[in-house]
């Protein structure tokens, strides 16, 4: 009985995630390799209380995963923490479509009958959600590039490091590089690289 219970609380949790993501930003990818299960997926976000949504399944990459220095620095630079992303055929949610192949990354299931979801990941999709790379990365905070940086995307770190959201530490010279030239004109994000340089580091 604890077990149900800790499932159905995980359900909720889960539910929930997704429920305020879409509420927020209306986007739904779908990498559509079944059509036999869309009416399942529409029918969930419906029960779900949730109507306006863009449900994109003609995915365009450039759109997605365009990252930028600079301009995201509460978040992700990329589209990850604004669009849910499900998989058709099995039912299941992913951080995004790059991931959808890779099981070990999968937030959980709807469940056919009862269009609940079966949670399996939920700390993986609180992280992807609510994390923020500027302020939380261990390897990233101390680093006077941080606010600027888009720090690579989540899939492809996951690859090199197994982790999703340790950036790949090869391309960390390339991005300072990149940031040094965006910056030389650009005043108030080389202000913004200075203050959190001071942010961070001990003044004694």
């Amino acid at each position: 009985m604890k077990n149900q219970d800790f499932e159905r609380e995980n359900s909720f949790i889960l539910s929930d995630i997704i429920k305020r993501v879409v509420n927020k930003y209306h986007s739904v990818v779908i990498v559509n390799d079944c059509d036999e299960n869309l009416s399942t997926i529409f029918a969930f976000f419906d029960k779900l209380g949730v109507h306006d949504i863009d449900y994109i399944m003609k995915i365009n990459q450039e759109d997605i995963c365009t990252m930028e220095h600079g301009y995201n620095i509460s978040g992700a630079s990329c589209s990850i923490q604004k669009i849910i992303t499900i998989k058709a055929s099995d039912l299941t949610f992913y951080p995004c479509f790059k991931a959808a192949n890779m099981s070990i990354l999968k937030y959980g299931r709807i469940d056919y009958m009862s269009l609940e979801i079966i949670p399996e990941n939920i700390e993986l999709a609180a992280l992807i959600y609510f994390y923020n790379p500027t302020y939380s990365n261990p390897k990233c905070d101390r680093c006077k590039y941080a606010v600027l940086c888009h720090k690579n995307c989540y899939i492809d770190n996951y690859l090199v490091n197994k982790d999703i959201m340790q950036p790949v530490v090869e391309k960390c010279s390339v991005y300072k590089k990149e940031i040094d030239e965006i910056i030389i004109d650009n005043q108030d994000l080389k202000r913004l690289l200075i203050e959190r340089r001071n942010s961070v580091e001990c003044t004694r």
